[in-house]
């Protein structure tokens, strides 16, 4: 237990840079599991200042991970160590990405000589940081210099990284950076193997640390402090771990948080620690196995957790923190890729960045299909925008369901803007909202609502088992997040997220994300695959030649009501519709200056014509344009500010 002589003691002897937060077993760790682990309990002996009175061998200056370029700050990154790493004869670390298309691991950067773990990338410097695990056990820096590579050509050969050793640290097989740079690590004992410290080593030691050596240093330590403030034992062990800012009912404080089988851990590190004990939550929905499943891989993307397990076939997991509930001690999970069979490894990534795990279209009513057409819809209606079905959902051994989700959007007035968007599964939930108030409506037994918070509605079918289901995510009343789920023998599966940016009496803006290529190739719709006959009319000026379509195809007779909306939503979209054919409303040349303006404010200046080869820059690219035709057909800068919101969600 944590008392005040313990208290005293620790603030007299450790130095300010290192903060020993708790002895936390987070786990036991399993014989097999450390084959290649040097059983020995390394006592931190001295502060850094000692380090730098070592006679070092510079190692050079330090190389960043691309970070700022968006292609590569999107990679789910693993370090994986050669077999037996610890007894090789020839010891070697690849930091690989995963191929979403494949669930493959693909090689990056090799680092010869060493065998890496609790590795992470340095949000404040985009440096990577790992423990030279086993051996010297010494905090090192490590450099790939990947900035004039095509890491994703077929006949890409990983580059030769460098390292750089700081001095030594606690045994550890488990870290990472929080998303202020503080490195957070937990010991491993391995002959009390139910015990482990956390320790944090803080950004101004982490931004202040000396040039370092290449090779590695055995006199001196780090950090200092050996004395545990915490104990507890008998739990399970996290084989990675990252850092999440939440509030499990202290107030918003930091976790040290990670998968361990079917169970989420969370450490409380921050705030009053006094009999603060780890929190586990059963995962519901996707369950990697039974509890013994390692994930040696974890990432921290934009606040979002994902746990890759060494199975090869659980996957990439996604713990949705916004449902966690503290009563029945579940959280929700989703699968969202694939993985292949890994061992003796680490997850790394850009924390800020966003996830990987999506790839989607839009509309408002600039369309960006999923197979990457862009164009200007010019028509006013109710149109089948994305439609998934065609794939059954695995109720149980024996039951299977068909899903079938459909979106309509209704486009408004002569500049063909969105005014209301409707979920519908198939028999089950009925979601929509539209640019009247922005407030998002359910339909329960037949009766009209209003969503005031993050809500799961399912469907299920006459003996009450779950098919399908639209989990509701809040990011402000306006702005939604929507899960589309569907039952597998694992749990729900995510299919897609749909993103809505709303301004009321003005327009919404809709992205849909989705995380495989195989059920993209079974949307229909407006974001689906349209075909060469489908009739578009000659690109126009106004936009540098961008292509106008009437998208009759997808255009749908009944109304909104028949669709399953409200009469209260229909009558708004009656409203607002305006008679004749959409036009386009000429700008001048003034006019569009004064427009480029207005979006640059909100969206920063436009990427480089070069650039705009490159998918995301593309993306930003349309996006921009997309933003100077809104502006000048609106006359303000609403549609700016909807078009930086939507920005904002890839």
């Amino acid at each position: 237990w944590l008392n005040s002589v313990s208290r005293n003691r620790y603030q007299s002897q450790a130095p300010a840079m290192l903060r020993i937060i708790s002895l936390v077993a987070l786990g036991i760790v399993a014989a097999a599991e450390c084959e290649d682990c040097e059983e020995v309990q390394m006592l931190q002996e001295r502060p850094l200042k000692a380090l730098q009175q070592e006679t070092m061998r510079d190692c050079g200056s330090p190389v960043a991970w691309p970070c700022s370029d968006p292609t590569i700050a999107e990679l789910a990154l693993q370090v994986i160590n050669v077999e037996n790493c610890a007894f090789a004869t020839t010891k070697s670390s690849t930091i690989f990405r995963l191929d979403l298309t494949s669930g493959q691991y693909k090689p990056v950067c090799r680092i010869n000589g060493h065998c890496l773990n609790a590795c992470g990338i340095d949000p404040v410097s985009s440096h990577i940081y790992c423990s030279n695990r086993p051996g010297s056990e010494n905090l090192m820096r490590v450099d790939c210099n990947i900035n004039n590579e095509d890491i994703f050509a077929s006949t890409y050969t990983p580059v030769s990284g460098t390292v750089c050793f700081f001095g030594k640290l606690q045994t550890t097989f488990a870290g990472n950076f929080d998303i202020d740079g503080n490195f957070w690590f937990k010991e491993a004992i391995f002959n009390q193997q139910n015990q482990g410290n956390i320790y944090e080593i803080e950004e101004t030691t982490i931004s202040g640390l000396p040039t370092g050596s290449s090779t590695p240093i055995f006199s001196s330590f780090v950090t200092g402090g050996e004395t545990p403030l915490l104990t507890r034992n008998g739990l399970g062990v996290v084989d990675d771990l990252n850092v999440v800012t939440l509030d499990l009912g202290n107030g918003l404080q930091k976790y040290v948080t990670g998968c361990v089988g079917n169970k989420v851990a969370f450490q409380q590190v921050t705030g009053t620690l006094m009999g603060v004990n780890p929190i586990f939550l059963d995962m519901v929905g996707e369950d990697p196995g039974t509890g013994d499943d390692s994930s040696g891989a974890q990432w921290l993307f934009d606040g979002r957790i994902f746990c890759a397990y060494n199975d090869g076939t659980s996957g990439v997991i996604e713990i949705l923190l916004n449902s966690i509930n503290l009563g029945t001690g579940k959280v929700d999970a989703i699968r969202v890729s694939d993985s292949n069979p890994t061992n003796s490894n680490d997850g790394l990534n850009c924390l800020k960045s966003r996830p990987p795990f999506e790839g989607g279209g839009s509309g408002d009513p600039h369309i960006q299909t999923l197979h990457g057409e862009h164009y200007l819809l010019l028509n006013q209606g109710s149109f089948s925008f994305w439609n998934f079905s065609g794939v059954d959902a695995q109720v149980s051994r024996t039951k299977r369901l068909p899903v079938n989700f459909q979106i309509f959007t209704h486009y408004s007035g002569h500049s063909s803007y969105t005014k209301g968007l409707l979920l519908v599964d198939s028999t089950g939930p009925v979601v929509e909202v539209t640019a009247e108030d922005c407030r998002w409506r359910t339909r329960s037994d037949g009766t009209w609502r209003l969503i005031e918070g993050p809500e799961l509605l399912t469907r299920r079918d006459a003996e009450g088992d779950a098919i399908t289901a639209i989990n509701v995510t809040s990011s402000g009343q306006m702005n939604k997040h929507v899960e589309l789920l569907m039952k597998t023998m694992q749990g729900f599966r995510k299919i897609g997220n749909v993103y809505a940016m709303c301004k009321p009496r003005h327009h919404i803006n809709v992205k849909i994300s989705m995380f495989s290529k195989k059920d993209v190739l079974l949307v229909q719709g407006q974001l689906g695959h349209h075909a060469v006959s489908s009739p578009q009319l000659q690109p126009v000026s106004l936009l540098q030649g961008q292509k106008v379509s009437l998208d009759q195809d997808f255009k749908i007779s009944k109304n909104w009501e028949e669709l399953g909306g409200s009469l209260k939503a229909s009558a708004y979209l009656k409203e607002v519709d305006e008679e004749g054919v959409a036009v386009l409303k000429a700008c001048s040349a003034a006019e569009k200056e004064e427009a480029k303006a207005i979006c640059t404010k909100f969206l920063g200046s436009p990427p480089d014509p070069k650039e705009t080869g490159k998918d995301h820059a593309k993306l930003v690219a349309n996006i921009f344009e997309d933003c100077v035709f809104d502006v000048c057909a609106s006359g303000d800068q609403a549609a700016a500010e909807l078009a930086a919101e939507y920005m904002n969600s890839f």
